[in-house]
């Protein structure tokens, strides 16, 4: 008798212990994107005032839902503006490009979405969509441009994803569509000194 109660004390604590595990929170993601480098110099580019806006409808960066699972939304670390403001500046320092507020070229970017989505259309198999969009906006005196940059990627597992994997998806899409947008020619075309741009 004696043993049959410890076997199942035994059983019940396991379980416990497994059911803790399968439920555990997800920690917010780590936003790191990959150093972005900038393909060569532009010392024809005047210095830029630059703005980076959330736009998002939503703050969380991942959403995750199992088949008769509740939903679970995951957020940042930190700002995403923040994040893509620093590298962006970044880069365009190693353009040669002097990033200075009271520069009257604004360059403006805009987050529209940013997003990790997970979803079990079957039994097994996880599906990971990730998708982001950012649109560019600079003015400056004798005109104004306008480019958008969308990055998606698709991932499937055979497991639940966990912050690690979130991570990964996340920040290998936004450090892609970064490095295009920093890279961008026809960015590098509008902000270059032209006949216009000079003041008599």
């Amino acid at each position: 008798m004696l043993k049959t109660l410890s076997l199942k004390a035994l059983l019940f604590a396991f379980c416990g212990v497994f059911i803790a595990g399968c439920s555990s929170q997800y920690s917010p993601i780590i936003i790191s994107p990959p150093v972005i480098f900038a393909d060569d110099v532009w010392p024809d580019a005047q210095p830029i005032a630059l703005k980076v806006e959330d736009m998002r409808p939503a703050q969380y960066l991942a959403k995750i839902q199992g088949s008769g699972e509740k939903v679970t939304l995951v957020p940042g670390n930190n700002s995403l503006s923040e994040v893509v403001n620093v590298r962006v500046a970044a880069a365009f320092n190693e353009h040669g490009i002097d990033v200075n507020p009271l520069s009257p070229i604004e360059f403006n970017i805009e987050l529209h979405s940013a997003l990790v989505d997970v979803t079990k259309p079957g039994h097994f198999d996880y599906d990971i969509d990730t998708h982001i969009k950012i649109e560019v906006n600079i003015k400056k005196s004798t005109g104004q441009f306008t480019k958008l940059f969308r990055g998606k990627r698709q991932t499937i597992i055979a497991i639940k994803p966990d912050t690690a994997k979130l991570e990964e998806e996340l920040n290998a899409l936004l450090g892609k569509v970064l490095n295009e947008l920093v890279n961008d020619g026809e960015i590098h075309q509008f902000i270059a000194r032209q006949p216009t741009d000079i003041v008599h």
